[in-house]
């Protein structure tokens, strides 16, 4: 019984030791700050949330450092380049544009066209053989 007793008290203090500390901000600004900055970036484990919406202690440590980052004075910019720097392009919502996404911008434009191109030159083909005749 004790055994059970200490297994879930170490469960709860772990638990409440990852939690998410009180920021106190200076200025509304300042909180509106960083409300917009953890909005747009990733949270690394979990790939599909943002460092606002994930519960995973790397996200709060990640909020952490972007509020202690923002504490520093830094803009946006010298943050979102930390974090690149750190982490990669891919813990940005929207990555810079660059030779090494070149691939990620353009893909969706690529795709959309040639899909285009595929029903325009099946139509075509179509009016050429005769499946589509008008009924005169």
């Amino acid at each position: 019984m004790r055994v059970v007793i200490t297994l879930i008290w170490l469960v709860l203090s772990c638990h409440a030791l990852s939690a998410e500390l009180p920021l106190s901000f200076q200025s509304e600004q300042e909180k509106a700050r960083f409300y917009l900055l953890i909005h747009e970036i990733r949270c690394v484990v979990c790939q599909g949330q943002s460092i606002a919406e994930s519960q995973a202690p790397l996200a709060n440590d990640l909020r952490r450092k972007v509020f202690e980052q923002l504490r520093q004075g830094k803009s946006e910019h010298d943050i979102k380049q930390y974090l690149i720097a750190r982490y990669g392009d891919s813990i940005l919502f929207s990555p810079p544009f660059s030779m090494r996404t070149v691939v990620l911008w353009l893909f969706p434009f690529v795709l959309l066209i040639s899909a285009m191109l595929f029903f325009i030159f099946r139509y075509v083909t179509f009016v050429k053989v005769g499946i589509y005749k008008e009924n005169k």
